[in-house]
């Protein structure tokens, strides 16, 4: 499962990484972003036996927040780290970052560690 919650990139760049039988799960955060990713998942469905599932956003739901708590903290979910860096490489971390040059979350160590 891929749960794009961002929505900055096509949901055509998960393709290549979306395991056969896997879902892509798009929370639109847009009309425009909702119906894109909807049409580009009609396609991918196609390539792949993959399902892609579309979202309008709905506030948050404190029972809903609370049952991903326990999927993260079980790990049943886990987010994807695109990348690891030090505190003083944060300037280069958001730049690849906004360059597209990073998949996943960047993770910043405070502590070295």
């Amino acid at each position: 499962v891929i749960l794009d919650i961002a929505a900055t990139r096509s949901p055509r760049r998960f393709q290549p990484i979306l395991a056969d039988g896997g879902r892509y799960v798009h929370l639109a955060r847009s009309l425009a972003g909702f119906f894109r990713a909807a049409a580009i998942g009609a396609v991918t469905n196609r390539w792949k036996n993959s399902r892609t599932s579309n979202f309008a956003w709905k506030a948050n739901n404190p029972d809903d927040l609370a049952e991903m708590a326990e999927l993260v903290g079980s790990r049943a979910v886990a987010p994807f780290i695109g990348g690891r860096y030090e505190l003083a490489d944060l300037p280069e971390a958001l730049r690849r970052h906004g360059a597209g040059e990073v998949d996943g979350k960047i993770l910043i160590s405070v502590d070295g560690d």
